[in-house]
């Protein structure tokens, strides 16, 4: 609730502003459109004023993230079956 407005109904801001480990509240008090839900860090929502999307995908890219999957492809994961791949270029290090 950090995040929230002077003049939210709640009346809780700047409460636990940025300390880890604390559940944090991504939109700020408004209202999502839609939410599709597919693992922990695995997630897409519209807002429903202003259609702002924002989609989080833990190990993959934030360019590939941004450029390549939509809000629909989420939807289309969670309703079929069908598994979904992006191309990415990575330098890791494996067994050192």
């Amino acid at each position: 609730m950090s995040d929230y407005p002077k003049h939210h109904p709640s009346g809780m801001q700047g409460f636990n502003k940025k300390v880890i480990g604390m559940m944090k509240d991504e939109a700020t008090g408004k209202i999502f459109e839609e939410l599709v839900k597919l693992r922990v860090k695995l997630y897409s929502f519209k807002m429903y004023q202003g259609g702002k999307e924002e989609k989080k995908c833990k190990g993959v890219k934030k360019s590939v993230v941004k450029k390549n999957i939509s809000h629909d492809d989420f939807k289309e994961c969670l309703f079929s079956t069908k598994p979904q791949m992006r191309k990415m270029n990575v330098i890791r290090s494996h067994l050192h």
